[in-house]
C-alpha cells in the first residue's frame, strides 16, 4: 500500500506541476482583482519582498502565481522554489484561520504561535510526517493566508517541515496582513 500513496503522490505533484506550467504559459496565470471581486486583497507575490524570499532560502526568481491550485476561486496564491523545499502561500478575504479545520484535505491541526502570531498548524491529507506541512493566519481583517511548504527528503540535512516551516513563518509574518 505504501507503493500506491506513494505513486500516487508523485502522480499529483506531477499534474500540479503541468497545470501551472501550462498556465503560466497561456498567459492565464494573472491573479485575480480585488477590484473585480474575484480574489482577496493581499497579493502575496506583490506583497512579499524578494529580499525576504532569499533570506528563507528560495529563489525570488522562481516565482509563479498559485491560483490554479489555490484552494478555492476567491483565493490568491503565489509560489517560490528552492533546492529542496517549496514554498506557496495563498490568501482569502472572507475565512480565518479556523476555517482550516472544516476544510477537506487537512488533518493533524495544532494551535500555534509563530512571531507573536497565533495560527493553526495542520497537514495535508497526502502528506506523511515529514514532506509537507500547513499554517493558516487569520488577517487583520478576518480573512485568511495559509503558507504550505513542500520538502524534498534528505536524509544527511533533512528537518521535519514543520520545523522549516514554523522557521518560513517566522521572516514572513511580519509582512502578513
Amino acid at each position: 500500500m505504501r507503493l500506491r500513496t506513494s505513486f500516487a503522490q508523485r502522480v499529483f505533484r506531477v499534474a500540479l506541476l503541468i497545470g501551472c506550467v501550462a498556465l503560466a504559459g497561456c498567459g492565464a496565470a494573472t491573479a485575480p482583482t480585488a477590484a473585480s471581486g474575484a480574489g482577496p486583497s493581499w497579493d502575496p507575490c506583490a506583497e512579499i519582498p524578494d529580499a525576504m524570499i532569499s533570506r528563507i532560502g528560495l529563489d525570488p526568481a522562481s516565482e509563479r502565481r498559485d491560483i490554479a491550485i489555490a484552494p478555492g476561486p476567491k483565493w490568491a496564491g503565489c509560489g517560490w522554489s528552492g533546492a529542496s523545499t517549496a514554498l506557496r502561500i495563498f490568501a482569502a478575504d472572507r475565512e480565518s484561520a479556523r476555517d482550516v479545520r472544516e476544510a477537506p484535505g487537512a488533518h493533524d491541526f495544532a494551535d500555534v504561535t509563530v512571531a507573536g502570531r497565533a495560527g493553526v498548524r495542520y497537514r495535508p491529507d497526502y502528506a506523511d510526517a515529514t514532506v509537507d506541512c500547513g499554517l493558516a493566519f487569520t488577517t487583520a481583517a478576518g480573512g485568511q493566508i495559509r503558507l504550505r511548504l513542500d520538502v524534498r527528503p534528505d536524509p544527511v540535512t533533512a528537518a521535519p517541515a514543520c520545523d522549516l516551516l514554523t522557521r518560513t513563518a517566522e521572516v514572513l509574518v511580519p509582512v502578513l496582513p
